[in-house]
C-alpha cells in the first residue's frame, strides 16, 4: 500500500505530455497504414485523434515516435555462430515512423526465422528457430516499451541457434 500510494503521487513524465524535440513533422507513412487498414486520414483532426498533442497544443513526443523522421536507431545484427565473434550485417530498421519500423523488423526477423525438420521413420518434424506468435509479441512489446526520453533502443539480434532483443 505505501508503495501504490507513494508512485500515485509521483509526477510522471509521460510521452504525451513532453513536447517533440522536432518542429516540422510528417506522418505519410503513418498514414499510409492507417489507409490500408481502412481508416479515413483525411481531415484535421486525425492527429488529434490520435493523441500527438500536448495540453498546450504542442506536437507531443508519440507524434515524433510516429513521424515519418525520427531519432530512433533500431538494429537487426545477425552473427554466423552461436557468439558475436563472426558478425554477418548489421542493419538499420529506425529512423522513421515506429510502425513501420516494427514492421520490417518483424518481416526480416521472419525471414531470419527458418525452419529446421528431422525426419524420422514415422514422420517429418519441421520446428522454427522462435516460435512466430511469441516472436511477434516479442518484438512489439520491445518496440512498445521502450524508454525513448532516455535514448536507448531496441536491439534485435540473431544468432545461429537463437534470437535476442535486447530493450530497456
Amino acid at each position: 500500500k505505501i508503495i501504490t500510494t507513494w508512485y500515485s503521487r509521483r509526477v510522471i513524465n509521460t510521452l504525451h505530455n513532453i513536447v517533440t524535440p522536432t518542429k516540422h513533422l510528417t506522418f505519410q507513412q503513418l498514414k499510409i497504414y492507417y489507409e490500408e487498414s481502412g481508416f479515413d486520414t483525411r481531415g484535421e483532426h486525425f492527429l488529434d485523434n490520435l493523441g500527438f498533442y500536448t495540453d498546450q497544443e504542442k506536437l507531443n513526443y508519440v507524434a515524433f515516435l510516429m513521424s515519418d523522421v525520427n531519432s530512433v536507431s533500431i538494429k537487426v545484427v545477425k552473427y554466423s555462430g552461436t557468439d558475436k565473434v563472426d558478425l554477418i550485417s548489421n542493419d538499420e530498421y529506425g529512423y522513421c515512423c515506429l510502425i513501420k519500423a516494427c514492421l520490417n523488423v518483424l518481416n526480416r526477423l521472419n525471414i531470419e526465422n527458418i525452419t529446421s525438420a528431422q525426419i524420422t521413420s514415422i514422420k517429418r518434424k519441421e520446428k522454427r528457430l522462435v516460435d512466430a506468435t511469441a516472436m511477434r509479441e516479442a518484438v512489439i512489446n520491445a518496440i512498445i516499451h521502450q524508454d525513448y526520453i532516455n535514448g536507448s533502443y531496441p536491439v534485435f539480434e540473431i544468432y545461429s541457434d537463437r534470437m535476442e532483443i535486447t530493450s530497456s
